[in-house]
């Protein structure tokens, strides 16, 4: 069963990678407090996760930002406290083909949004994440470390002593208020 999702998954990636070489795609690093569209992806693991993925929106609306989110569930189950929150999309297990790949009725949306700056928060490899910010039309993609995802992301922050969620998030936000500031010389 491992092998034959290993190659499925192994698949897809070759299929994106060549996709991604066909699209012209623009990097720019763009400062936090210049951008105003911020697109996040996360997974949902836990309600703790949710809790500190909604504090993150929050602060990211409190700083000016619009924000678009998809979530993905794996398990396929949108328990109640997901259900509260009608500004996330989500996906599940049935959201994607055999290849673990996004129907593109589900995100197209997502991905022609002309975004500032996509964030995927997931602190694992989640080949439906890392597809959809690889398609996603931001300037400046944030993500975890991951060596097979290195040509979806701009930044890539290895976490991988502290891999917990909140870890990640404080550093992001370290480093997106660090990004392209202006600092006066010592």
């Amino acid at each position: 069963m491992n092998l034959f999702k290993n190659v499925r998954l192994n698949l897809a990636l070759n299929i994106l990678k060549k996709e991604i070489k066909r699209k012209r795609y623009k990097h720019q690093t763009i400062a936090f407090k210049d951008a105003t569209q911020i697109g996040l992806l996360f997974n949902v693991t836990s309600t703790d996760d949710f809790t500190q993925i909604q504090e993150f929106v929050s602060f990211l609306k409190d700083n000016a930002k619009k924000v678009h989110v998809i979530g993905f569930i794996p398990q396929g189950e949108l328990t109640t406290y997901l259900l509260k929150s009608s500004e996330i999309d989500y996906l599940t297990n049935d959201h994607l083909n055999w290849l673990y790949i996004p129907k593109k009725e589900r995100i197209q949306k997502f991905t022609d949004r002309p975004l500032d700056i996509l964030i995927n928060l997931s602190p694992k490899m989640y080949f439906p994440l890392n597809y959809i910010a690889a398609k996603t039309r931001a300037k400046f993609k944030i993500g975890q470390y991951d060596k097979q995802a290195t040509f979806c992301y701009d930044f890539m922050i290895d976490n991988k002593n502290n891999p917990s969620l909140s870890e990640f998030i404080h550093q992001i936000k370290h480093y997106l208020l660090l990004i392209n500031n202006e600092q006066t010389p010592l």
